[in-house]
């Protein structure tokens, strides 16, 4: 999550983090902090997620990026020929 996102939600205050996160380019960023459990709504279904706060320029096109974890653990298949992205959650 951008950091100007963050702000302007206000959920809560970020944890510090050591992480370093690689970007598609092979580039290095360095988090400002970490939020953890936000509670994220998709039509009906509501999830738990961790967000890493980046202070990057806003992208309104793309304002985040999910993770392989986050992919790996809500089953989701991504159909790139047809631009579609589908959660499986269980019943």
């Amino acid at each position: 999550m951008t950091k100007s996102i963050f702000l302007k939600l206000g959920i809560q205050e970020a944890q510090p983090t050591k992480v370093v996160l690689q970007l598609a380019d092979h580039s290095h960023v360095f988090p400002e902090g970490r939020i953890e459990d936000v509670v994220v709504k998709v039509d009906r279904f509501i999830f738990p997620v961790d967000f890493f706060i980046l202070d990057c320029e806003a992208d309104s096109s793309t304002p985040i990026i999910l993770g392989r974890s986050f992919l790996a653990t809500r089953r989701a298949l991504i159909d790139c020929e047809k631009g579609e992205f589908t959660m499986r959650v269980a019943d």
